[in-house]
């Protein structure tokens, strides 16, 4: 079974605890039955935090996946905070289903890592036809 990871970095590392069939996702990789999952932006802290080279090496970018499932699109958000890439992501692809992780993880130094509670509702204020939602 094959393994996608979110960069070929990661793959590399995953490959080196013994998976060999392991690859870093590309932007578009489309699968059986008309499935593309999409590899989408997202920013996992602030840009203060990206600034700083040690802090932005160990989050890196977050995994974030759109995957247009007919009659539905589902986008699975990840680990990231509300930023511009984010919301490009949601205006382009029109999800119908929104998974976002909200729980507040914070960072001493730079403040949320992940969407918190207030944020968690924003899509639905960026989406037409948006028929579910969790968190």
């Amino acid at each position: 079974m094959m393994i996608y990871s979110q960069n070929e970095r990661d793959a590399a590392l995953i490959r080196s605890a013994g998976f060999c069939t392991c690859s870093g996702a590309a932007d578009e990789n489309p699968f059986v039955d008309g499935l593309t999952i999409h590899k989408t932006e997202g920013q996992h802290g602030s840009n203060a935090l990206y600034a700083d080279k040690v802090m932005g090496d160990i989050l890196a970018m977050p995994a974030v996946w759109c995957l247009p499932i007919r009659p539905k699109t589902l986008y699975i958000a990840g680990d990231t905070v509300w930023v511009k890439p984010y919301v490009r992501t949601l205006q382009r692809f029109q999800p119908q289903v929104v998974v976002i992780n909200a729980g507040n993880a914070t960072n001493d130094l730079y403040g949320p890592i992940i969407m918190e509670r207030r944020m968690r509702r924003t899509p639905i204020f960026c989406l037409k036809r948006l028929w579910h939602f969790c968190t």
